[in-house]
C-alpha cells in the first residue's frame, strides 16, 4: 500500500466558489476613482471607469458658490445619479444579462449630454460653466416668488446657447416643466406661467 502524506503543503488546495454581494463585487472590481463625488453613497465606477470627468464635479463644486445650492445639488445629483446607472448596466451585462434593462430615455439623454461635455475642449466647457453661473447667480438669496419674477424677465439667449451646445431641444425642456402630481393649485399655475414663458422664448 502507498504511502499517503496527510497535510502536503505542497498539494493544490481545491479552490471554494465566494458568494460576493453587488458592493462586494463593485469593490472587487476596482475602486471608486472619485470618493469625493460619491460622499456617503458608496460605490460608483464598477469597472474602475467614471463615465463623468473629474473636472465637472469641480465645476459643480464652483457653482456652489454663485447659484442656490439647491440648482447646484440638482445637477450633481443627476451626475451621480447617471453614474450609478452605468455601473447597474454594466452589472446587469455581466451577471444578468437575461434581466431587462433598467435604463430609461431620460437616462439616456443624460448620458448623451455627459459625452457631450466630456468631449468638449477646456474653453467650450469653461464657457458651459460661465453661464450657468451667471444665469443662477440672478436667483441666489431669493424667495420662490422673486425667483419666479427673475425668471419671466431673464434674458435666455445664454441659455439657448447652452442647450444647443449640449443638443438639448426645446421639447425635451418642455418635457421637464411639470408640476408634480401632488402639487398645489398655486405651484401648478407657477408651472404653468413658466412653460409659456418658454415656450415663447425658446
Amino acid at each position: 500500500m502507498a504511502y499517503t502524506q496527510e497535510n502536503n503543503p505542497f498539494k493544490k488546495k481545491k479552490e471554494t466558489e465566494e458568494s460576493l454581494t453587488y458592493d462586494e463585487q463593485m469593490r472587487r472590481a476596482g475602486t471608486d476613482p472619485y470618493p469625493e463625488a460619491t460622499g456617503s453613497f458608496g460605490f460608483t465606477g464598477f469597472d474602475d471607469r467614471s463615465i463623468v470627468n473629474p473636472r465637472t464635479y469641480d465645476a459643480v463644486k464652483k457653482l456652489y458658490d454663485n447659484v442656490p445650492s439647491t440648482y447646484a445639488s440638482v445637477i450633481r445629483g443627476e451626475l451621480m445619479g447617471s453614474e450609478f446607472a452605468s455601473d447597474d448596466e454594466k452589472y446587469r451585462k455581466k451577471y444578468t444579462p437575461d434581466v431587462e434593462t433598467e435604463l430609461t430615455d431620460f437616462d439616456r439623454a443624460k448620458r448623451a449630454i455627459i459625452d457631450k461635455t466630456n468631449k468638449m475642449d477646456e474653453d467650450q466647457f469653461n464657457s458651459i460653466v460661465n453661464e450657468l453661473s451667471d444665469f443662477g447667480s440672478k436667483f441666489k438669496g431669493k424667495n420662490n416668488i422673486q425667483k419666479l419674477t427673475t425668471l419671466l424677465n431673464a434674458d435666455l439667449s445664454g441659455m439657448k446657447r447652452v442647450a444647443g451646445k449640449l443638443g438639448i431641444g426645446k421639447d425635451q425642456i418642455m418635457d421637464l416643466i411639470k408640476a408634480p402630481k401632488n402639487a398645489s393649485m398655486g405651484d401648478k399655475l407657477k408651472v404653468k406661467a413658466i412653460r409659456a414663458f418658454l415656450n415663447t422664448q425658446l
